[in-house]
């Protein structure tokens, strides 16, 4: 069974860096695979770490290049 992240299914892990983990997700209402990315629960609890983590989506959200991952959505669980 499949772990759920809002109403997205997790399917496992891709990847981690200094501050956030990759997964590999699914979302079923639009029947689409995806990536989602976190931060690190050691990072979560501080507000300094989630405002540079929605800035940096902010700036990744204004690319468009097919070697850079598309950002659909941004927001807290």
């Amino acid at each position: 069974m499949s772990k759920m992240f809002g109403r997205f299914e997790i399917q496992g892990e891709l990847g981690r860096g200094a501050m956030a983990i990759i997964y590999r997700g699914y979302d079923p209402k639009i029947e689409r695979t995806l990536a989602i990315k976190t931060l690190r629960p050691e990072f979560s609890a501080h507000a300094e770490y989630r405002e540079r983590f929605l800035t940096e989506a902010k700036a990744a959200g204004t690319l468009n290049h097919p070697h850079i991952v598309t950002i659909f959505d941004v927001g807290e669980v």
